[in-house]
C-alpha cells in the first residue's frame, strides 16, 4: 500500500512537472514572439574596420577579419531599409575609426535625408578637426562620443599611441563652436579608468567638466573597463580597474537566479534585444563585442535587417538567454556579464 502511494505520488509529480514545463515553454514562445514584433530601434553601422590607433585595451590588433571600408552603395541600402523599418537611431560605431572612411560626411547626410532623427558618431578624436566636425554637424550628426585616455600626453601615448594634444585641441575647437552657435548637438567625452593613473584621469575629467559647465549638451565621464568575461582580451588587464570586487564583472552559471523562474525581459541580453550591428564586411551581428563576427546572423548582401531581427538565429539566442541555457548560447556569451546578468538600472 505504501509503495503504491509513493508510485501515485511520483506519477503526480511527473505530471505536474510536465505541465509546468509545457506552461513555461508556452510562455517563453509567447515572449519570443512579442520580442520579434518589437521595432528595431538602433542600427550600428561600421563604415570601416580600419583604425589609426592601437589602444592597449582593444583587440583590434588581434582581429582576424579584413580591414576594409564599407562600399557607399552598401551604406545606402542599409540606411534605406533602416528608415523603412522605422529605426530611430543610426550609430557609427564598432571596431574602426569612422572618420577614416573617405565618404563619412556624405554617409551621414544620407542618414539624415532618410529621416532617421538620431545620428551618433563615436571617434577617437584624432581626425575631428573643426572643419570636419562642422561638416559632420551640417550633414546631420546629433551626438559625438570621444574617448580621451590617460589624462596627459605621456599616458595617452602609452595607452593609445596617438597625439594627445591634437585630440585636446580638436575638442576645444568643437566645444567653442557648439557654444558660439548654441548648438543642440551633444558631446560625450569619456576616459577609461586605469588604476595606476587614476589621479591624472580624475584631474583631466574635473578640468573638462569645469570648462564645459555652462553647456548642458556636453558630458564628461569616467568609464570602467570590462574585459567581458575574457572575451575582450587586453594587454592592459592587470592595470585596468574592473567592475566588482576582486575581479572582472562576471556571472557564471552557478550565480544565475532560479532557472525555473518565469521568463523575464531582464534576462534577455539587452544587446540582442535592442539593436543590430552591420560590419564593414556586411555581416550582421547583435553584439558590439563580437569583433571577429563569431555570432554573425547573416550578411546584408543576402539577408535584410528585418530578417536578421526576426529570424531563427536571433530567436534561438534570445531563447537560450531566457532558458539560462549556457550550452545553447554562443561561446562568447557564456562568460559575458551583459548576457548573463539583468541589465543594470
Amino acid at each position: 500500500m505504501a509503495k503504491d502511494k509513493i508510485t501515485r505520488q511520483r506519477r503526480t509529480e511527473v505530471r505536474v512537472d510536465q505541465g509546468w514545463q509545457f506552461f513555461k515553454n508556452v510562455r517563453v514562445n509567447e515572449f519570443l514572439d512579442r520580442m520579434a514584433r518589437l521595432p528595431l530601434l538602433t542600427v550600428n553601422m561600421e563604415v570601416t574596420s580600419h583604425c589609426n590607433l592601437r589602444c592597449i585595451m582593444c583587440n583590434m590588433k588581434t582581429m582576424r577579419r579584413p580591414r576594409i571600408h564599407m562600399p557607399l552603395d552598401r551604406c545606402r541600402r542599409i540606411v534605406a531599409e533602416a528608415a523603412r523599418l522605422g529605426v530611430n537611431q543610426m550609430d557609427f560605431h564598432l571596431a574602426g575609426e569612422p572618420l577614416l572612411h573617405p565618404d563619412i560626411v556624405e554617409i551621414v547626410g544620407i542618414v539624415r535625408q532618410a529621416g532617421i532623427p538620431l545620428i551618433e558618431l563615436t571617434t577617437n578624436g584624432t581626425m575631428l578637426d573643426i572643419h570636419r566636425a562642422r561638416a559632420l554637424i551640417d550633414a546631420g550628426v546629433t551626438r559625438f562620443q570621444v574617448t580621451v585616455d590617460g589624462g596627459n600626453a605621456e599616458n595617452f601615448r602609452r595607452i593609445r599611441g596617438g597625439d594627445f594634444d591634437k585630440v585636446v585641441d580638436n575638442l576645444a575647437a568643437l566645444i567653442a563652436h557648439l557654444r558660439a552657435v548654441a548648438s543642440p548637438v551633444k558631446l560625450q567625452i569619456a576616459a577609461i579608468r586605469f588604476s595606476d593613473i587614476e589621479a591624472e584621469i580624475e584631474a583631466f575629467v574635473a578640468e573638462w567638466r569645469r570648462r564645459t559647465a555652462d553647456l548642458s549638451t556636453v558630458a564628461v565621464d569616467i568609464k570602467t573597463f570590462d574585459d567581458l568575461g575574457g572575451n575582450f582580451a587586453s594587454d592592459a588587464v592587470a592595470v585596468l580597474e574592473r567592475q566588482g570586487e576582486g575581479g572582472p564583472k562576471r556571472r557564471p552559471a552557478a550565480a544565475i537566479a532560479d532557472p525555473n523562474a518565469l521568463p523575464s525581459p531582464d534576462w534577455v541580453c539587452w544587446q540582442a534585444s535592442q539593436w543590430l550591428y552591420v560590419h564593414a564586411s556586411g555581416n550582421i551581428t547583435p553584439c558590439c563585442y563580437d569583433m571577429d563576427e563569431n555570432i554573425s546572423l547573416g550578411n546584408i548582401e543576402s539577408m535584410s535587417l528585418k530578417d536578421a531581427w526576426t529570424g531563427p538565429a536571433l530567436r534561438a539566442m534570445r531563447k537560450a538567454f531566457l532558458d539560462r541555457d549556457f550550452d545553447a548560447m554562443p561561446r562568447m556569451c557564456r562568460t559575458c556579464p551583459v548576457a548573463t546578468c539583468p541589465k543594470p538600472g
